[in-house]
């Protein structure tokens, strides 16, 4: 136990230091240290590299060769999101809309417009943090589930971030009310579809693999009937693409729903691999272990 409130506490200071040097740099300098902390953490702390090769050699079917440059993109983009966020209060109104493209959106503000919830479905791409930001700079406001962290130091300065920046959170809970009162309000509930589901998790072909993924969005659609809109943000050139997708099937099972929206977005990471999150251990539980 010692050792662990050492090792946060270490954890805690890193993430001030990182903090306070970002905010530091104006917008545009804050995209070029994170292209430099990106290499820094594939060169020098490189954890789970080897399950990012891994993962994009079995899903792609790539060579060692390329899956590497693959992955050293991933941490560059990574490097970039993670100060992009820390820093994304110094965007203003007139320099943010020449950064977001959105597309369909109004798909979602007819969700919106239906006052039953939204589903929220994206997954860890490009940069799902500056989605929110840039929605909520457009009035809307977006629930954003959050895993409690052992780190509770570090988890608070998440919460503090995220609502500083005029945006919502919900505790993950295992019994999530919080969730269903949300949506009953008529709130936008984010869930970050693509990690290992473990035992609860309904299994869906992921790049040729069986990964347990989590049913919580299609079981609270059928639940509370919010719609479901699939969304994410990649980036093209200088600017982020934001695209939305209502999902078109209401009526189908919660397997279906699941493959149906698994499915969606393996074929959007296939055109954008490198803005990937591939570090996720996302086909740990095997069928054979439940």
């Amino acid at each position: 136990m010692k050792d662990k409130r050492i090792q946060h506490i270490y954890e805690l200071i890193f993430l001030k230091l990182i903090i306070f040097f970002v905010r530091l740099l104006d917008f545009e300098m804050t995209k070029v240290a994170g292209n430099l902390f990106g290499l820094f953490l594939f060169y020098c702390l490189p954890i789970r590299k080897k399950t990012a090769i891994r993962n994009i050699r079995k899903s792609l079917g790539t060579k060692s060769g390329e899956a590497i440059k693959i992955t050293k993109k991933m941490y560059k983009n990574f490097g970039r999101s993670l100060f992009e966020f820390m820093n994304i209060e110094k965007l203003d109104r007139k320099n943010i809309s020449p950064l977001a493209e959105f597309q369909n959106i109004e798909t979602l503000e007819k969700a919106i417009s239906e006052n039953k919830g939204v589903i929220f479905c994206t997954v860890h791409l490009g940069n799902w943090h500056f989605m929110g930001y840039a929605l909520k700079r457009r009035g809307i406001v977006v629930n954003h589930i959050l895993k409690k962290q052992k780190n509770e130091k570090v988890f608070e300065i998440l919460k503090n971030t995220i609502s500083g920046l005029g945006m919502k959170y919900l505790i993950l809970q295992k019994v999530p009310k919080n969730i269903f009162r949300a949506l009953r309000n008529g709130d936008v509930v984010e869930f970050l579809c693509d990690q290992d589901a473990g035992k609860t998790g309904i299994f869906a072909n992921f790049f040729g693999r069986p990964a347990s993924t989590a049913q919580g969005p299609a079981l609270f659609h059928k639940s509370v009937k919010a719609p479901i809109v699939l969304a994410y943000c990649v980036r093209e050139g200088r600017k982020y693409k934001i695209l939305f997708r209502i999902y078109e099937n209401p009526r189908e099972s919660a397997e279906k729903i699941v493959a149906d929206y698994t499915k969606y977005f393996e074929n959007t990471i296939r055109k954008y691999p490198d803005q990937y999150f591939w570090l996720h251990k996302r086909w740990h539980t095997k069928p054979h272990n439940r």
